[in-house]
């Protein structure tokens, strides 16, 4: 237990109780409902092994879906999405990054962040609409639906980041 980082135990508690009890309730337009527990997984440390990525993805995704009242949606999509997230890092041009320094904003700077934060965001609202329709008849709807949550949801971690995150310390 003394290698436990609790603050990103208190992340992922802050993180599951906004999305249930703040975030579930929203749906603007009938279409948009932000999913910002994406964010935790897109900013767990870059020297995080993967199988504790993944882990961590689908045991916020099952807290999510616990709390929602659908089974296995949020957890297999954000499973995914912590599955390919090194791919994707490395598909993204950046530059060195240091030891110290975290997937975030400050770290990574708004022209990386912002395309990483979005790539990942239309991976994982189209697997969330895909596995709740389990089906492609209305593809169109679920296109729209993908992108109008993708850029919300972009838009709404950026904002978090901006407001609550500090650039991280060097040691």
């Amino acid at each position: 237990m003394k290698n436990v980082d609790w603050k990103l135990v208190l992340q992922f508690l802050l993180i599951v109780v906004v999305q249930v009890l703040v975030l579930n309730s929203i749906c603007l337009w009938g279409y948009v409902t932000p999913l910002l527990y994406l964010m935790f997984v897109l900013t767990l440390p870059f020297q995080m092994p993967s199988w504790l990525v993944v882990s961590s993805g689908f045991l916020m995704g099952m807290c999510v879906d616990l709390f929602s009242g659908v089974m296995g949606v949020h957890a297999a999509s954000l499973t995914f999405v912590a599955f390919i997230r090194p791919l994707v890092m490395q598909l993204i041009p950046h530059a060195a990054i240091e030891e110290h320094q975290r997937p975030i904003l400050y770290d990574m700077h708004f022209p990386w962040f912002a395309g990483y934060t979005l790539v990942m965001a239309l991976v994982h609202q189209f697997l969330v609409f895909f596995f709740d329709a389990l089906s492609l008849a209305c593809f169109g709807h679920l296109l729209v639906m993908t992108l109008l949550n993708a850029l919300f949801t972009t838009f709404l971690i950026l904002l978090v980041q901006c407001l609550f995150y500090n650039s991280s310390k060097r040691y």
